[in-house]
C-alpha cells in the first residue's frame, strides 16, 4: 500500500513539473512567452474600447458637431464684446461651456440665469439658475456649464442663456444653434 502511494504522489509531482509555468518545455508548447507580453487589458481599458467600438460602429451619428454662438440681444445693458462655447463642437456625452465677456453700462443686481433649450422650434428643457450679486459699472462676464445627454437625439437645436436683473430684466443673451 506504501508503495501505490508513493508511486502516485510521484505521479503528481512529475505532472505538476510538466504542466508547470517553470517549466521551459510547457512554456514553449503552450506559448506561453507570447501571452505574457501582451499588454494587460484592465476593465476600464475594456470599457474605453467597447464604448469607442459602440460609437463607431453601432452609433456613427455620435460626432463632433459645429456650434453657431451668437449674441441674441445685442444693445442691451450688458454689452458683450467677447463670447465663447468650449469645446467649438458639439459632443455628445461631454460637458459644455458658454462664456460671454462684456462691459455693463450701468450697475445691477443680478438674480440668476435664465436657461431654454428648443429641439425642432419646441422648448424642452427651461431652467433658472440662482447668481444673487450686485454688479457695477464696468467689466462683467458669466459662463454657463452643461453636460450633453449621450442620447441626444438627432434634429435642430437652440439654446438660449439670458443673463437676468432685478425685476426680470434681461440683461444679455447668449444663443448657441447646432445641428444634430
Amino acid at each position: 500500500m506504501f508503495r501505490y502511494k508513493a508511486i502516485l504522489i510521484l505521479l503528481c509531482t512529475c505532472n505538476i513539473f510538466v504542466l508547470s509555468t517553470d517549466n521551459p518545455v510547457t512554456r514553449a508548447v503552450l506559448k506561453l512567452d507570447e501571452v505574457e507580453n501582451r499588454p494587460k487589458l484592465t476593465l476600464d481599458k475594456f470599457l474605453a474600447a467597447a464604448s469607442e467600438e459602440y460609437i463607431t460602429s453601432v452609433a456613427p451619428e455620435m460626432k463632433d458637431i459645429p456650434i453657431v454662438i451668437k449674441d441674441c440681444l445685442p444693445g442691451s445693458i450688458l454689452q458683450l464684446v467677447n463670447i465663447k462655447v468650449k469645446p467649438t463642437e458639439l459632443i455628445k456625452g461631454k460637458p459644455i461651456s458658454m462664456l460671454a465677456a462684456g462691459v455693463l453700462k450701468e450697475e445691477r443686481d443680478i438674480t440668476n440665469l435664465h436657461i431654454e433649450a428648443y429641439y425642432e422650434g419646441n422648448i424642452i428643457f427651461k431652467n433658472d439658475v440662482d447668481r444673487k450679486e450686485h454688479a457695477n459699472k464696468g467689466p462683467y462676464n458669466f459662463s454657463y456649464n452643461n453636460d450633453v445627454p449621450t442620447f441626444t437625439p438627432s434634429g435642430h437645436w437652440e439654446t438660449y442663456v439670458w443673463l437676468i436683473g432685478a425685476g426680470d430684466e434681461k440683461l444679455a443673451c447668449i444663443e448657441a444653434t447646432f445641428d444634430t
